[in-house]
């Protein structure tokens, strides 16, 4: 939203829309409902199938980028909300601890 992105409706897309636990986890989270759409494992393929073909002139942005209807919603949990924002404090504190580490183990597999 900071980089002026409508995130009135989140759509969920690609192998996220393939569970509904991490999705229902970030909705709890953003306190924000999430849209599941039908086929929305094959969206980004679909996304880069309609660009092409709006690129080539085949078709109107209306008529190529058409939405597809909602599977399900997920509708956020306020009260495991508060409990994610808590433990996300601490994961980001435990990440910035680990960061050195990083490189480290990611140089063992390049040598």
């Amino acid at each position: 939203a900071a980089a002026g992105a409508n995130t009135a409706n989140l759509n969920v897309i690609g192998g996220g829309s393939q569970s509904k636990f991490w999705g229902q986890l970030i909705a709890d989270y953003l306190g924000q409902e999430l849209i599941y759409r039908q086929d929305a494992a094959v969206g980004p393929a679909l996304g880069a199938a309609r660009l092409a073909q709006l690129g080539i002139g085949t078709g109107t942005l209306e008529d190529v980028c058409q939405e597809a209807p909602e599977a399900f919603v997920l509708k956020p949990n306020f009260a495991n909300g508060e409990k994610i924002a808590a433990r996300f404090v601490e994961f980001k504190a435990l990440y910035q601890d680990l960061t050195g580490h990083f490189s480290r183990t990611a140089q063992q597999f390049t040598d």
